[in-house]
């Protein structure tokens, strides 16, 4: 953790899922920049995520492309990220 993000009080383990969320999101291959913290990860949110974003998750997350899951868990139908 950088002296900076440790000032401002964000414990590790955050640190470490913001981490993992990025990597479940598609990481550098889709992400339009990395983010390394959790103030990286509400940054980015707060600008809007890629759709390839969701549609990498949806695709490695075989729970969120069965029924109604995704629509139910973010709002979004599966059909709406493919046309996107």
């Amino acid at each position: 953790m950088t002296g900076e993000r440790a000032a401002q009080g964000i414990p590790a383990e955050l640190q470490d899922e913001a981490i993992c969320v990025y990597n479940l999101l598609g990481g550098d291959k889709v992400m339009k920049r990395p983010f390394r913290s959790a103030l990286d990860a509400h940054d980015l949110i707060v600008e809007g995520l890629p759709s390839k974003s969701l549609l990498f998750l949806v695709k490695n997350v075989q729970v969120l492309s069965t029924g109604d899951v995704l629509k139910r868990a973010a709002g979004i139908s599966l059909r709406a990220i493919q046309w996107s």
